[in-house]
């Protein structure tokens, strides 16, 4: 619940020169968290801005530490860089119930943070690359974030990120120590729990690991430990290996067995990043080679067609027409292999050819309706692109064509769960634990789907 009130039209500033715009703070769950968050706007330059106000509380809380948030917010609005949120002010606010507070503004980013939609496998890369930039920034400056996760990424039109919220970063010094739990749980690296622990720039890359690792498979990971490898689901995409490895040196428990720097991750991720790119252009280069030699070929057979005596020509022709109409030579059983080998070459190039995959797996299904192959991977792509019903459908028929796949069964429960149809989830996991009875993933998933019955039965 909100503890500030601001209407619409509130002013504030020094010179009374913003403007709060929305009398609901942006953040729609403010009980959690430090500060709410309001759009206003700058009436001179006519510019929309986010303010951050302090919760009250908070402050009462933590009184001791206001001049220092103060101090350190002076020297923060003179750094600037691209990928860092811009701080453009800051100062003290009274809101229309007379409760003082401190409010910071910095640039409005309105499409949220990286995790609010998808992105193809080579822009979350660039994406983390970019982060590494924005943290190698803060690091040369002194400034250790202790904060990184998804919720302080926002992305700006799709194109750069931004680290925001800077209200846990701290400046460091060699012999810097704190003795107390800082930034979220999930992300938080182990030394950064507990009591008189060394902080060093090392927890940024850790909690940049958790994130990397939050970007690609929209899980939140467990609190504390390391993260080994992502989920097997992944294993068959050509970046899986190298960047499990990266991720799981990036989240080593032991600060020294960690990247030493942001520098050495940031180099990883680029090679990983190029290799990926060189591939699906090697992959390219390939189809316009075939597709050019083809042309070539026809164009030299016309060349000789209409050089050649008549005698020739109508053998000419019935050559060129048969090179043209090539594909008939396949039977249907290869040419529809084909169709089922190109959707899976497609889908493991990763998100950014889900789509054209989805097309080509489709037609595969139409081509054979009874491949257990083609409908696993159908459901992974329906529910990566949102398409909830036809990713429930795809694994019915999954689960249809291969009963005793407990894999299947338990994807399927997923895919009820999205699409907010409890019950079936509840019921297909269920057979899944009368055959793994042991099962702790499975009886999680159920405890989670029935809390969710309860939280809606309550509504």
């Amino acid at each position: 619940m909100s503890e500030l009130k601001f209407p619409a039209g509130y002013i504030f500033g020094d010179n009374g020169e913003y403007m709060i715009l929305r009398s609901t703070p942006l953040n729609k769950d403010v009980s959690n968290t430090f500060a709410e968050v309001y759009l206003a706007v700058k009436a001179k330059v006519r510019k929309k801005f986010a303010v951050k106000v302090l919760r009250p509380s908070v402050i009462r809380e933590f009184d001791r530490v206001v001049d220092d948030f103060q101090a350190e917010i002076k020297m923060l609005m003179n750094l600037n860089h691209r990928y860092v949120i811009k701080i453009e002010d800051f100062g003290t606010i009274v809101d229309a119930n007379d409760m003082p507070s401190f409010y910071l503004i910095t640039e409005y980013i309105p499409n949220g943070n990286i995790l609010n939609k998808a992105y193809s496998f080579n822009k979350l890369m660039n994406f983390g690359i970019q982060i590494c930039e924005g943290i190698k920034f803060l690091h040369k400056n002194k400034i250790i974030h202790r904060d990184i996760k998804p919720d302080n990424i926002l992305v700006q039109e799709k194109k750069m990120v931004k680290i925001v919220d800077f209200g846990v970063a701290k400046f460091y010094s060699n012999d810097d120590m704190v003795s107390s739990i800082v930034g979220a749980p999930a992300y938080a690296a182990p030394e950064q729990i507990g009591k008189s622990r060394q902080i060093t720039t090392q927890v940024d890359i850790y909690s940049l690991g958790k994130t990397i690792y939050s970007m690609i498979t929209k899980i939140v990971p467990e609190p504390g430990g390391q993260i080994t490898k992502l989920p097997d689901k992944y294993s068959d995409f050509p970046w899986y290996e190298r960047l499990s490895k990266i991720i799981k040196k990036s989240t080593e428990t032991d600060p020294a067995t960690r990247y030493k720097n942001i520098n050495e991750l940031e180099s990883d991720l680029n090679k990983l990043h190029q290799k990926v790119k060189n591939l699906k252009s090697r992959r390219k280069i390939n189809r316009s080679t075939r597709k050019f030699a083809k042309r070539i070929f026809i164009f030299l057979l016309l060349i000789m067609i209409l050089m050649a005596g008549y005698s020739f020509r109508d053998e000419a022709l019935k050559l060129y027409q048969k090179f043209k109409g090539i594909k008939i030579v396949k039977s249907d059983e290869e040419k529809r292999e084909i169709f089922v080998q190109k959707g899976f070459e497609l889908f493991d190039l990763g998100p950014d050819e889900y789509n054209d995959a989805r097309k080509v797996l489709e037609r595969a299904a139409k081509e054979k309706p009874d491949d257990p192959r083609i409908y696993p991977y159908l459901g992974e792509i329906y529910s990566e692109l949102g398409m909830r019903v036809k990713s429930i459908t795809a694994w019915e028929i999954a689960v249809k064509l291969n009963p005793d796949n407990l894999d299947y069964k338990k994807n399927l429960g997923k895919a009820y769960l999205k699409a907010g149809i409890y019950n079936e989830a509840i019921r297909i996991w269920k057979d899944v634990l009368d055959k793994e009875p042991n099962n702790e993933s499975i009886k999680n998933l159920i405890l989670i789907t029935e809390k969710e019955i309860y939280m809606n039965y309550e509504k």
